[in-house]
């Protein structure tokens, strides 16, 4: 029985890995996806620049009643700790639902998700504990280092830490 671990940052590329894992494991494998979001700032927190309306459309016999304006303001306020809690909640949403089309073709699958300000340590670190086959990520081609350009940074700090063996799957 195989242990994969799949790192999972909302990409395309990063979905598409999922797609392809049927050419290597059988069902009955364990995969595990993970995935680290960076902890917010305040830009993160939900604060978005607002915007100024000088005239609504009106519709017959409906009245607007002139301009409206709104300055920048925060959509919602958010302490910290519940800036952390939506993102993990939304983080564990995200590869549930991932999760569920693999079990559905008959793997046993886990989530993990975590904050971090190192994604890439931090997936390392839960590696190292997980002892995993293999770690199956995309290739990625934007990054300026040549290991980069072939790997993304987090599939870097992967590959020199050395936890396991790693199955980089080209970009379709």
């Amino acid at each position: 029985m195989k242990r994969v671990l799949v790192p999972m940052d909302g990409s395309r590329p990063a979905e598409s890995v999922l797609q392809r894992l049927t050419d290597v494991c059988d069902p009955g494998d364990e995969i595990v996806l993970i995935s680290v979001a960076l902890p917010p700032t305040r830009r993160r927190r939900g604060y978005r620049a607002g915007s100024i309306v000088r005239s609504l459309p009106s519709a017959p016999g409906v009245t607007t009643g002139g301009q409206t304006a709104g300055p920048d303001m925060p959509i919602f306020a958010e302490t910290t700790p519940q800036a952390e809690q939506r993102q993990l909640d939304e983080l564990k949403d995200y590869l549930e639902h991932r999760a569920e089309a693999l079990r559905k073709r008959g793997y046993k699958v886990s989530t993990v998700v975590d904050i971090h300000d190192s994604p890439g340590k931090a997936i390392v670190a839960y590696a190292k504990t997980m002892r995993p086959t293999f770690i199956a990520l995309p290739r990625r081609s934007r990054a300026t280092a040549i290991r980069s350009a072939l790997f993304g940074s987090v599939a870097s700090d992967l590959v020199r830490a050395g936890t396991a063996p790693i199955l980089v799957y080209p970009p379709r």
